[in-house]
């Protein structure tokens, strides 16, 4: 992006003409039939008050910094029957390269060429290539080592660095045993088909040393919280989940640890 005044009055490098083309030009274009058979709509002329002396002068000033704003007003707007620009449409490109290339000519500027009015107008990063490449070049090397173990494969994580050589590296993560996503902890839970939630409170706290700290949970509802009333743990688990083998998470803290972790429980009612 470059302040309109450049682009207008100041151009200093190909950037700016092409910008020019495509943003003060392109709006003004009524009809086109191919890159130089087109048809413009044309600047109106400015008028000036005649006056004396300072005035006249100062006047001047600033009927044409008036004139300037009117002018990128309008061609900031598309005409009602102009041309949309299709920047998958070789013509439309090939006008805007034309006409930044006219640009350049008269400020003496050089650089200006098709593939840098495609990278500009379509905001083509060209690192996007060498991306694609690098990563085509790591999976290719992986599916190689994969079929003839000739080396051992990548395990979790690569990085490429490529500014001042070729460098890479691996290494694996190691698993968060705490985290609330990944690190879940499994138990196989036993329970009396008449056990309530009170009970398999106390046995998870006396057996596995857990200090149950927020929630019993299923997928679909909740069966206890540290908010709920003390009749909630009454409740039998064979009606709140009847399902035998049916999934409780619940938060809760191992003996010494810092922090609670969440735990998945199977059920199974003997």
């Amino acid at each position: 992006k470059f302040e309109l005044c450049t682009i207008r009055n100041t151009p200093r490098i190909a950037e700016h003409c092409i910008a020019y083309a495509l943003i003060l030009l392109w709006p003004r274009l009524k009809s086109m039939k191919s890159h130089k058979e087109y048809d413009m709509v044309q600047k109106k002329n400015k008028k000036k008050k005649e006056l004396s002396g300072a005035d006249t002068k100062s006047m001047e000033l600033e009927e044409e910094e008036d004139g300037e704003e009117e002018e990128e007003a309008s061609d900031s707007k598309m005409l009602p029957n102009g041309v949309k620009l299709d920047k998958d449409n070789p013509e439309h490109m090939t006008w805007v390269y034309e006409r930044a290339k006219e640009r350049a000519k008269e400020y003496n500027i050089e650089g200006v060429t098709y593939n840098l009015t495609m990278q500009f107008v379509k905001n083509i990063i060209p690192a996007i290539a060498s991306t694609n490449a690098l990563i085509s070049a790591a999976c290719t090397n992986e599916a190689i080592k994969y079929l003839t173990f000739s080396a051992p494969i990548m395990d979790g994580y690569f990085f490429y660095n490529g500014q001042g050589g070729a460098y890479a590296r691996t290494f694996a993560y190691e698993k968060n045993p705490d985290c609330f996503t990944c690190g879940t902890h499994n138990l196989n839970v036993a329970l009396k088909t008449g056990g309530t939630i009170g009970e398999l409170k106390r046995d998870l706290e006396k057996k596995y040393k857990l200090e149950i700290k927020a929630f019993f949970t299923t997928e679909s509802k909740t069966l206890w919280n540290r908010f709920s009333s003390s009749e909630v743990l009454n409740t039998k688990l064979s009606e709140a989940v009847p399902k035998t083998g049916a999934k409780i998470i619940m938060m809760a803290k191992n003996e010494g640890a810092a922090k609670p972790s969440k735990f998945t429980l199977s059920i199974r009612f003997e």
